[in-house]
């Protein structure tokens, strides 16, 4: 079976199938027919049937000799294919139709009464070869002779009744399940192997660079085989797809302040800008664009290793309700500012072990991110409960809200819901919400956002209370 192909082994196995099943009724069908009293009640009623016709011939028009006795049971032994026997009261053998093919009897039984009809007896001996017969024997009414009727166990009877009546339906009733196997197997093996096929094409496409979707067909183990590929395909386009975006946004962020920067510089070397006060705000801008690339480069580091797991976090209890507070606070000028209401609903929650400059980070992100988006005369509301196993911190505001189909993306680097906010000494560059995150995965936690458009949204993170609080 090495190298065959799966339809092949389907075909193959189906062909089997229907081999072993045909052999095990044509085996059923020889059993119930060897089992079945039906052959025997027919030798039963023979028996008797011709038992009954030579009595009343033999009582009601006796022979005139000898001799004319012996021919008439001949003939009826002939006739009937039955062993025909005539004995006397005291087991004597007078005639036996069968002496000169069969062994001789065995003792029979005597009857002691004159029966006949469904009254008859039947009964069995083995001769001296092991043949198995069944006989009947009949008292005449003179009450000196038996009449002994006999035959052998039906096995030709039964090979005869296959050979004649089972065979051809058998060898039909084979070829036409043998056709239909064939074709349903080559069915089957097509609604198999057509979406592995699928598979088959669609990894080499993957491989080749192109993202494409299989569809959801053939048995339900396939179709979860399709849907883990269709799912692998569109992770490792993302990744690939986030791979070129993040060199390609790098490349961007830095390329503004380094021209920036060498453009100023060569107009120091230059001479074109020689005056103090222009020197000046030449510096001034070079500092300003060294510092975002700073500040791009350690983001970049730190996104990096709280990826790897490397970060270095601090492991202290941390009071959840003080972190927020001060965290509200720090914004409240801004938000002020802007004509935002910025509030804090206080709910009690356990102290959690984690690292409280981190999750400050991670809530000014969001704040932050939230003022931008919130219009005046918008509110921005904070608060905290315990719900099950963990805290959940909810940040909710009036702004535009966030459009579902890219409601997953926010959290990737370098993407930004409005590019217009792009760059600038004031604006990010889009790693915020990534290295918020991160972080709140580095604590056990996660972030999910709801949002509807027109509606604002609400970022909430979930935080696990320490084992032994809970």
């Amino acid at each position: 079976m090495k190298g065959t192909s799966l339809r092949s082994r389907l075909l193959l196995s189906y062909i089997v199938l229907v081999f072993i099943v045909l052999t095990v009724i044509a085996v059923g069908v020889l059993w119930s027919l060897t089992s079945s009293p039906i052959l025997y009640r027919t030798v039963t009623q023979r028996l008797r049937l011709v038992s009954d016709v030579v009595s009343v011939q033999l009582e009601d028009n006796p022979p005139v000799t000898i001799d004319v006795v012996f021919s008439y049971l001949y003939a009826v032994s002939s006739q009937t294919q039955l062993r025909i026997g005539l004995l006397a009261t005291d087991g004597t053998i007078l005639f036996d139709s069968g002496i000169s093919l069969y062994p001789a009897y065995p003792s029979i039984k005597i009857p002691g009464e004159r029966l006949s009809g469904s009254d008859l007896p039947v009964y069995s001996f083995t001769d001296s070869s092991g043949g198995i017969w069944f006989y009947t024997s009949r008292l005449l009414s003179g009450g000196k002779l038996i009449v002994l009727v006999a035959t052998q166990r039906p096995r030709q009877v039964l090979r005869t009744l296959f050979r004649e009546e089972l065979s051809i339906p058998t060898i039909i009733a084979g070829l036409i399940a043998l056709f239909v196997a064939i074709l349903f197997s080559l069915i089957l093996a097509s609604w198999i192997t057509r979406p592995l096929k699928q598979l088959v094409l669609g990894a080499q496409s993957v491989a080749s660079g192109k993202h494409t979707l299989l569809p959801l067909e053939g048995p339900l183990e396939v179709k979860k085989l399709s849907e883990a590929f269709n799912e692998m395909s569109s992770r490792v386009f993302a990744s690939q797809q986030s791979q070129r975006d993040f060199v390609a946004n790098v490349s961007h962020e830095l390329k503004t302040p380094i021209t920036s920067i060498q453009g100023f510089a060569q107009a120091i070397v230059d001479g074109t800008v020689s005056q103090p006060e222009e020197v000046k705000q030449a510096a001034s801008v070079m500092y300003t664009e060294a510092n975002r690339m700073h500040r791009l480069v350690m983001d970049l580091l730190t996104l990096a290793r709280l990826e790897a797991g490397t970060a270095d976090l601090e492991h202290t209890s941390v009071d959840l309700c003080a972190l927020l507070q001060h965290t509200v606070e720090h914004f409240q000028i801004q938000a002020q500012k802007q004509g935002i209401v910025i509030s804090y609903l206080s709910q009690p929650v356990p102290l959690i072990i984690g690292d409280g400059d981190r999750l400050m980070q991670v809530f000014a992100n969001i704040i932050d991110n939230a003022l931008k988006y919130t219009p005046k005369e918008g509110r921005i509301i904070i608060s905290s409960e315990i719900n099950g196993q963990s805290i959940n911190i909810r940040i909710s505001d009036t702004g535009r809200g966030i459009p579902r189909e890219v409601q997953e993306r926010i959290f990737e680097r370098f993407y930004q819901l409005d590019v217009s906010r792009r760059g600038g000494a004031t604006h990010g560059v889009g790693l915020g919400l990534a290295i918020a995150q991160e972080i709140v995965r580095s604590h056990g936690g996660m972030i999910v956002v709801e949002s509807l458009p027109g509606s604002g949204s609400t970022f909430i993170i979930k935080l696990p209370i320490p084992a032994k609080q809970n």
